[in-house]
């Protein structure tokens, strides 16, 4: 099967239109040769001009060139049809599995197996061995574009890091501070040690704060000079709807100031007022979202993929180096027939 990976290419083929007009418009090379009976004509007899193309052979051979060098634009690919796979296992870092069973990349095992989606036939079983807490998880939620069998492996997972992560509460409502909280217990649930502090919205916070919620209120200037030397920040002012919602590009509406980056959330910090923070897999979103750095582990029960995403396909093979020799080919031929109808 034949596709494009740049189908915009494409659009390379309205250029087929100048060779096209160059030889409607082109006039015929006739000579008129005055005679000696000419002054004897009352009025001379117009050649009559008719639109019509010349040289057919060399139109076509234009054309075709140019259609070439927009496929070659397009990125022309082959597809070949793979054998589809009965099933296929494969055993995310840190799970328990056999010498067989091929592990996902330690360093991005989300992208990892989203690739693996993608490539594989769409008739195959995918099993995922997981940890009961892993790690390595992104800022988007896992959404394959099949069933998978997400096998959960008790007593296995990431363990804690050494160093407790210091998160600063800076908050006048209380629902919004027992919202924060809420997440809070959640990463410590998951295996990650946690300091926290919470105070009121005015109250300043230490240098060696890893995270900060304001709930409430904008930043002052002590809090951004600490957010320029990397600090990590999640801002809610209310009645503000010019904030990200966490969704599938919710890493992108990350902001940076100076070393360190902020997050505006959209209205109020409340779960009892906005559902989307009710969502069990907000906690391991939120610290894949602020915390990159710092990955959180996750309890794989509450990150199972979901279904949905668009399948892909495995990669083709170019069909760049033929296009090529066809267009030297055409080129060639193009030329020498020029050259030969202006020696005419």
């Amino acid at each position: 099967m034949i596709g494009l990976l740049a189908p915009l290419g494409l659009a390379a083929l309205a250029a087929m239109l100048v060779p096209l007009v160059i030889h409607l418009l082109r006039r015929p090379e006739d000579r008129v040769l005055p005679f000696a009976a000419w002054r004897y004509l009352l009025e001379p007899a117009r050649p009559r001009e008719r639109l019509r193309l010349r040289h057919w052979l060399l139109l076509v051979l234009r054309l075709l060139l140019i259609a070439v060098i927009a496929l070659l634009l397009s990125q022309l690919v082959w597809y070949r049809d793979a054998e589809p796979t009965p099933a296929m296992t494969v055993a995310w870092p840190g799970a328990a599995a056999d010498a067989a069973t091929p592990s996902l990349d330690p360093r991005e095992p989300a992208s990892a197996l989203r690739q693996i989606d993608a490539e594989l036939s769409p008739g195959t079983a995918l099993t995922v061995q997981v940890p009961e807490v892993l790690d390595g998880l992104d800022a988007e939620r896992l959404r394959l574009s099949r069933d998978v069998s997400w096998q959960i492996q008790a007593g296995g997972g990431a363990a804690a890091p050494a160093a407790a992560l210091r998160v600063a509460v800076r908050s006048d409502d209380e629902a919004q501070r027992a919202t924060a909280q809420a997440v809070i217990d959640a990463w410590r649930s998951a295996g990650r040690a946690i300091v926290v502090d919470v105070a009121d919205l005015s109250a300043p916070i230490a240098s060696d704060n890893d995270l900060l919620f304001q709930l409430g209120g904008e930043l002052d200037a002590a809090k951004l000079g600490w957010l320029r030397r990397s600090g990590r920040a999640l801002v809610a002012v209310p009645d503000d709807a010019t904030g990200t919602a966490l969704s599938a590009d919710a890493a992108d509406a990350v902001q940076r100031l100076g070393s360190g980056r902020w997050w505006r959330w959209p209205g109020t910090f409340d779960a009892s007022r906005d559902a989307a923070l009710r969502d069990a897999t907000l906690p391991s979103r939120l610290g894949a979202v602020l915390l990159p750095d710092l990955a959180l582990p996750a309890y794989a029960a509450s990150v199972a993929p979901l279904n949905g995403a668009r399948a892909g396909r495995a990669p083709g093979d170019p069909l760049d180096p033929f296009l090529l020799l066809i267009a030297a080919a055409l080129f060639a031929a193009e030329r020498a027939l020029a050259a030969g109808l202006s020696r005419r």
